[in-house]
């Protein structure tokens, strides 16, 4: 068998050599029938192991080659190759030389299938692809300079055996110099039939295209999701890298981010949907910012916002180069330029109620309020209401804000807004003058006005004007006083309880505001001395029905006046001890105590009347002389009361009696009972004897009297 290998091995020496059977020969490595089985089989299989390492294949470069390095020393060793027809130029050469050359492709002249024994296979596109990529990475120089032509005929491969195997390698040439991929997108077509430019500084990836192929690269760029160039793509590019730049760009001077902004305001086309108000602007001085963070002056606005923030250090206006640019157009441009601004980068004419974060009252409108007269960001707020009714609710202290914020008033004094009022709101109350602080503004009669009773700006009288009239009439003489004005008050206050009661009694209780309006000493007394019913022996607290029986919703319901009660007798009895001046009132008060203590009256708790039986309660009007009265305690064991005629005939003077009639009236007998006092009767202490002396003398005229009656009796 081996000099059979041997002889075969000499045979193809002398077919390269002759050139006979030279491309053939590589036919014969295989059975042309069946080996199986037969002693050829391993023939052939050695065979073919010997000549896959023998330099005996012709290669494209006319040199013998190998099939294949049988110990590959690095990886760039390659075995020979099949290139298809697919993969050559038009002169039938290889687009693409492998590193080695030529040599490392089998001529042409073999059949593939010949050369597939040796493990010869043709090149794939795949492998392709690989190589191309290689190329192109690793000598991009030279794959770059190739001629036009080369590139068009790489291009026509690549449509034909499918762009997608390609679409990571960088094929697209650009008008700037580089080379992208086709995952690298977008990128374009430039439009040569395009009236437009690219505004500087936007990033576009403009295809670089032309020479004698420019079709057939056309159609790969095509391919690889190549687009053409209009306006709607440059517009939504330039908004697209506005966003990604952010606020933090240094890469566009001012000119480039105004000439970006007019392109999107004059493209003929645009995206069916594109938010531009992330574009980009320019301030006349600082980083460029969105929109929404600047100002500039309105059109048709009575007042500039560029007068109302001068000298605000937060406030920031649009670059001056924006109102340039306009100026060039015609007039009618220029006028939806700037509405333009307005409207899609939502630039403010206004200073803005809110923070750019919209969580709290701007710099700008705090400077405004704080800063500025106080009729300015009042009318502010009324001409251009619509626009900040809405900011108002969504911060909680925005509301708190304007409504406690200074305000000039007529009077050169200044107050918050929630306590101040426009003219209409005193013209039907004639005291609220000098009471009320007016407004100061020039317009106080316009209508707009109206809609800043948001804000707790009022419009007509107040729950706290009110108050504030009463509190003021209360500190002049009572004297001055005119009833009828303090019911018109109090009149005025019961139709605003329900949304003021609070208001209304914490005020009543700290200001004496309730009137007595007494013929000969009017007066102003507190809450506390009010009751709405009381009895005459009352005399320190006020009873109101017969004064304001119509208002008594106010006093009763809001102010909770109630009705007298025994401890309010009580109170003025232990207010009155020890008073000797006060006996007369004392007397009053303990026989009204008593009549509502006797029999069918409604109960009284004990602990009202135990109160009296405090030692130190000296209320008891006790009668020493004729002429000398004392009050004392229930615990004071001197004194007594007569129960009989006789024995206030006989110990008056004597011993200390309670100066009550306790044998002919029961003015306080019910009290006595209740206070445990009647073991205080002189009866039960003294013994009453009857005794005669002198002589007897007959009296006829009285002795037939008595037996003329006798016989009735018995």
């Amino acid at each position: 068998m081996f000099a059979a290998l041997n002889l075969f091995e000499s045979a193809v020496d002398t077919f390269n050599t002759t050139s006979l059977l030279k491309y053939t020969w590589p036919r014969y490595l295989q059975s042309q029938g069946t080996s199986a089985g037969t002693i050829f089989h391993d023939f052939f299989r050695k065979l073919q192991s010997r000549m896959k390492g023998r330099k005996v294949i012709e290669s494209r470069a006319g040199t013998l080659e190998a099939a294949a390095t049988m110990m590959p020393q690095s990886p760039r060793e390659l075995v020979l190759q099949v290139i298809p027809p697919v993969f050559l130029d038009n002169s039938g050469k290889p687009l693409i030389t492998r590193p080695g050359g030529a040599k490392t492709y089998a001529s042409s002249l073999y059949n593939p299938a010949d050369l597939a024994v040796l493990g010869i296979q043709e090149m794939t596109m795949p492998g392709f692809s690989k190589l191309l990529e290689d190329y192109a990475t690793r000598e991009f120089v030279n794959f770059r300079s190739r001629p036009e032509e080369w590139h068009a005929s790489v291009a026509e491969i690549i449509v034909k055996v499918g762009a997608q195997h390609f679409r990571h390698i960088n094929l697209i040439p650009l008008r700037n110099g580089s080379w992208i991929s086709g995952n690298n997108k977008p990128f374009f077509f430039p439009d040569a039939g395009a009236d437009f430019a690219v505004p500087r500084g936007i990033d576009i990836k403009m295809i670089a295209t032309g020479g004698n192929g420019a079709w057939l690269r056309r159609q790969l760029y095509s391919a690889l999701g190549a687009k053409t160039i209009d306006t709607s793509k440059v517009h939504q590019m330039i908004v697209d890298q506005h966003t990604a730049q952010g606020q933090h760009s240094s890469r566009w001077t001012v000119e480039d981010v105004v000439e970006h902004a007019w392109f999107l305001f004059t493209a003929i086309s645009k995206p069916s949907y594109c938010n531009i108000s992330g574009l980009l602007v320019a301030p006349e001085s600082g980083p460029i910012r969105i929109g929404a963070h600047l100002y500039m002056d309105g059109l048709g606005l009575t007042t500039r916002v560029s007068d109302l923030l001068h000298g605000c250090p937060s406030a920031k206006f649009i670059s001056t180069h924006y109102m340039g640019k306009g100026r060039k157009a015609s007039p009618d441009q220029l006028v939806a330029w700037l509405k333009w601004l307005q409207s899609e980068l939502h630039v403010n004419v206004l200073p803005r109620l809110l923070d750019r974060k919209r969580t709290s009252i701007s710099p700008e409108f705090r400077w405004l309020v704080e800063s500025g007269e106080s009729k300015t960001w009042l009318t502010l707020l009324r001409d251009h209401w619509d626009h900040y009714k809405n900011d108002i609710p969504i911060v909680s202290g925005t509301m708190g804000f304007l409504s406690n914020s200074l305000v000039r008033c007529k009077n050169g004094v200044s107050r918050t807004l929630k306590e101040v009022y426009l003219p209409a709101a005193i013209k039907d109350e004639p005291l609220a003058a000098g009471v009320a602080a007016i407004l100061d503004v020039d317009d106080p009669n316009d209508f707009k006005w109206t809609k800043l009773t948001a804000l707790s700006l009022s419009m007509t009288p107040t729950t706290r004007l009110y108050l504030d009239i009463l509190k003021k009439l209360a500190s002049t003489s009572p004297l001055k006083c005119n009833v009828d004005d303090v019911k018109r008050l109090y009149t005025a206050l019961s139709h605003k309880w329900s949304g003021d009661g609070y208001l209304i009694k914490n005020t009543f209780e700290a200001f004496d505001l309730v009137f007595i309006p007494h013929s000969e000493q009017p007066k102003w007394v507190s809450l506390r001395s009010a009751r709405w019913t009381a009895p005459s022996c009352l005399s320190d607290v006020a009873a109101l029905k017969a004064l304001y029986l119509e208002l008594r919703s106010l006093f009763t319901g809001t102010l909770g006046v109630r009705d007298a009660t025994l401890s309010d007798v009580v109170d003025r009895l232990e207010a009155c001890s020890g008073r000797a001046d006060q006996v007369g009132e004392i007397k009053s008060l303990l026989m009204y105590l008593s009549r509502s203590l006797a029999p069918g009256k409604p109960p009284v708790a004990q602990e009202v009347i135990s109160r009296l039986l405090n030692s130190a309660t000296r209320v008891l009007p006790v009668r020493l002389t004729v002429d000398r009265v004392e009050l004392r305690s229930t615990s004071d064991q001197s004194w007594f009361y007569a129960d009989t005629t006789t024995l206030r005939t006989a110990f008056a003077g004597k011993v200390a009696l309670l100066d009550f009639d306790m044998i002919n009236s029961v003015s306080v007998t019910d009290l006595i009972k209740k206070l445990g006092l009647e073991g205080r009767r002189l009866k039960a202490h003294a013994c009453e004897d009857t005794v005669t002396a002198g002589e007897q003398i007959p009296q006829p005229g009285l002795t037939d009297s008595l037996q003329w009656r006798a016989k009735y009796i018995t």
